[in-house]
């Protein structure tokens, strides 16, 4: 019965990953570097969130100041954030509840396409 879980842990879970209903980071993809980077885009500078912009307007919005969600992690909590579309779209909702009309653009971008996608 006690082996059970770690069948279940190590074969069933890693599985289900596959077809979407699993986190594909809670399946030995943590340092796989599949996943997508959250970029934040602001409107104007927020006090708070300044230690956090990226240096440079090389990958801005019209020059706007943004955050790379993977580096704001690592800084704040020293862990990565987990790039799943679900958890993306969670934080993206809470943040714009609490910075409303200062965030310009929150975006998606998946390396290994190249694709951007706006949420």
């Amino acid at each position: 019965m006690a082996n059970s879980y770690w069948i279940l842990l190590w074969f069933v879970l890693p599985f289900l990953s596959f077809s979407g209903n699993w986190y594909q980071y809670f399946s030995f993809n943590l340092y796989s570097g599949k996943g997508e980077y959250m970029y934040i885009y602001f409107s104007e500078k927020e006090k708070e969130l300044s230690p956090y912009f990226e240096p440079g307007s090389g990958n801005t919005y019209k020059n706007k100041p943004y955050i790379n969600l993977q580096n704001w992690a690592m800084k704040e909590i020293r862990s990565a954030s987990v790039p799943e579309t679900q958890v993306h779209r969670e934080i993206a909702t809470s943040l714009r509840r609490k910075y409303r009309n200062h965030i310009v653009r929150i975006l998606l971008y998946d390396p290994q396409t190249g694709k951007t996608t706006e949420l």
